[in-house]
């Protein structure tokens, strides 16, 4: 069975906040789910970034690599 990697999701809140044109594509429903929840699932995540046309890179770093090698490994 696949483990579902799990991301912080605060990086991606503040990513939202900071730049206001990306709140007419995001709901305040879904940002309190995500305060709520704090982590959000690596290919959902996948999907917010390409939704928003940036790259996960931007948000994550090279963690967001890294946590798809060690669900491989581990």
């Amino acid at each position: 069975m696949i483990k579902s990697i799990r991301l912080d999701v605060a990086p991606l809140i503040r990513y939202i906040q900071e730049d206001t044109s990306y709140k007419e594509l995001v709901s305040r429903d879904v940002v309190r789910h995500w305060k709520r929840v704090g982590t959000i699932d690596l290919y959902r995540a996948d999907a917010w970034c390409v939704k928003l046309g940036i790259h996960p890179i931007e948000i994550w770093g090279s963690g967001f690599y890294t946590s798809m090698e060690d669900n491989e490994n581990g």
